[in-house]
């Protein structure tokens, strides 16, 4: 019997890409299968039922997305990792559509794989180790902002921690969160995005920005990439939530 950690399907055109993401995945304890383009992946991911998948969005003959959906029906549903060389609004928005686990960028960066991973697989972990309500950070400039935000989610869904100055988001993120909202200004974004990025409990939680703030803004082109922050509708926040919830409800 094996003892790694699982297998991955590994999904992109670019053979040197798939040797090296192989390299590093079974050097961290799992073993790896491999698909050059989405027909492959179909049928390497039917006979060998991978616990999950990373995948370039950009395949010879069709869509990564494609492949998230169809594979998240799957049961029980592979972790995905989306990764791409064009981080843009649409792909981010039809990923977090799909239910992907985490969207990060070309060049891999190796070490934020690796985090990626451990995150998601850790939704598989006995229920005892998981808290029992999804702990969402909420970062906004005003009162008026703070509520409207906030009144997206259920609080029976989430435990939702409020920020509005530097110094409480500093002190808020001595404790971990799943999820962090962040509703401000343009100009006021990437020292916040820079500080929970920077932060060990909190640099590789999914960081979702008001996208009605950003509209015809100009200013923040290459930012929200570099900081893997995904500009999102009042309606995209609610859905990921009520997904994340449900997810954590099953595992419990």
């Amino acid at each position: 019997m094996s003892d790694t950690k699982g297998k991955i399907l590994i999904v992109d055109d670019e053979a040197s890409i798939r040797i090296v993401l192989a390299e590093a995945l079974r050097m961290w304890g799992y073993d790896t299968v491999e698909a050059g383009d989405a027909a492959s992946a179909r049928a390497v991911f039917a006979q060998e039922q991978p616990v999950a998948v990373v995948t370039d969005i950009n395949l010879p003959d069709g869509s990564g997305l494609i492949l998230l959906r169809e594979f998240k029906r799957r049961t029980p549903p592979p972790v995905v990792i989306v990764i791409t060389g064009e981080v843009i609004v649409e792909n981010t928005i039809s990923a977090l559509r799909g239910d992907a686990d985490d969207f990060i960028s070309k060049p891999v960066n190796i070490h934020e794989l690796q985090l990626a991973l451990n995150r998601s697989l850790a939704v598989r972990e006995p229920a005892a180790s998981k808290p029992s309500r999804l702990r969402i950070l909420l970062v906004a400039d005003t009162e008026e902002r703070l509520k409207a935000t906030k009144s997206i989610f259920s609080p029976t869904d989430a435990d939702i921690a409020v920020v509005k100055t530097a110094e409480e988001l500093e002190q808020v993120c001595l404790t971990p969160h799943e999820l962090a909202v962040i509703d401000l200004e343009p100009e006021a974004l990437e020292p916040v995005l820079r500080g929970l990025r920077e932060n060990p409990l909190h640099g590789e939680i999914p960081l979702l920005v008001s996208a009605v703030r950003l509209i015809g803004e100009t200013s923040l082109d290459g930012v929200l990439p570099r900081y893997r922050a995904m500009p999102c509708s009042p309606a995209e926040i609610a859905a990921l939530v009520q997904r994340r919830t449900r997810r954590l409800r099953e595992m419990t």
